[in-house]
């Protein structure tokens, strides 16, 4: 999970699309720390990843886990970090 992030970290450095892709799964689920929209599929979130890349004034951000736990009932994963 840690080389996931880091690899997601690098592709949003590098607004690599293709790399964003190759992290997320095809059911992926984002839920935003800011006010919990979820945005559902790999293909909503690559939307979203190509207008920030589109962006004059896109902030770039490294997501730096302290702590990932798999849950033993579903395929997800919590981080907490920086």
């Amino acid at each position: 999970m840690r080389a996931a992030r880091e690899s997601f970290n690098l592709a949003i450095a590098g607004r690599d699309l293709d790399g964003i892709a190759a992290v997320l799964s095809d059911d992926v689920i984002l839920v935003s720390g800011t006010d919990s929209d979820r945005v559902v599929g790999r293909g909503a979130q690559l939307e979203i990843w190509r207008e920030d890349f589109e962006s004059a004034n896109r902030l770039i951000y490294r997501r730096t886990p302290l702590c990932i736990v798999a849950s033993t009932l579903r395929p997800i994963a919590m981080e907490q970090g920086t």
